[in-house]
């Protein structure tokens, strides 16, 4: 995957609804996995408790392939958990383009500032602090083949 080289459209802030993202490496489909496409939509249904507080993971910027239907992306963007990639309707989004998804659903790039060795020394420790961690996050992610 390469990194966007066009400028970012929105800032948003990523947190985990219901724990806090797994210590590495635990992981992430053990403890925040969806086992089938009906509890996927079902969690998506389901209202957040109000009185629950996200669990901060970091901050990210979505670009123009962004959805602007019904509305923009939020600027809290909240991970309810992780799907097995082997589900059916996990295969069918990150496929084919012009494959039929859910209306809920959308496909997006987001990312956030670099910190390669080329460029963590112009970074500022909140942008280097934060690429660290989303890193380790995605890299888990495909570990775990969510």
């Amino acid at each position: 995957m390469t990194y966007p080289t066009s400028p970012p459209k929105m800032k948003h802030d990523l947190s985990s609804a219901s724990q806090p993202v797994p210590d590495y490496p635990s992981s992430l489909l053990a403890d925040m996995s969806f086992s089938n496409s009906a509890e996927l939509f079902r969690r998506l249904e389901e209202p957040l408790d109000p009185s629950a507080r996200p669990h901060p993971i970091g901050f990210v910027y979505s670009y123009s392939d962004a959805p602007d239907f019904p509305g923009p992306l939020s600027r809290s963007l909240i991970v309810l958990g992780v799907a097995d990639a082997s589900l059916s309707l996990v295969r069918k989004v990150i496929s084919h383009e012009g494959v039929p998804i859910p209306d809920c659903l959308h496909k997006c790039t987001i990312a956030v500032q670099l910190a390669d060795a080329k460029h963590m020394p112009k970074l500022d420790e909140r942008h280097r602090s934060n690429s660290i961690i989303f890193s380790r996050f995605m890299k888990q992610l495909r570990k775990d083949e969510a």
